[in-house]
């Protein structure tokens, strides 16, 4: 399952967090990537659903 603009399938992912408008995402393979999301609740949302960790521990106001 792709997220609109986001060239990642939820199976890569493995963490996530949120800080400065950015979300850093790190890939099962090691990799961190960098993504400004339009609308960044719905791609946290769309993360969690997918049983993406949030390790920012931040809530996203």
């Amino acid at each position: 399952m792709f997220f609109p603009d986001f060239p990642y399938s939820a199976y890569e992912l493995s963490a996530f967090s949120f800080s400065f408008e950015t979300f850093s995402v790190s890939l099962k393979t090691g990799e961190i990537v960098h993504f400004e999301a339009p609308e960044p609740k719905v791609f946290r949302l769309w993360l969690r659903e997918n049983g993406v960790r949030d390790i920012s521990g931040k809530p996203l106001d």
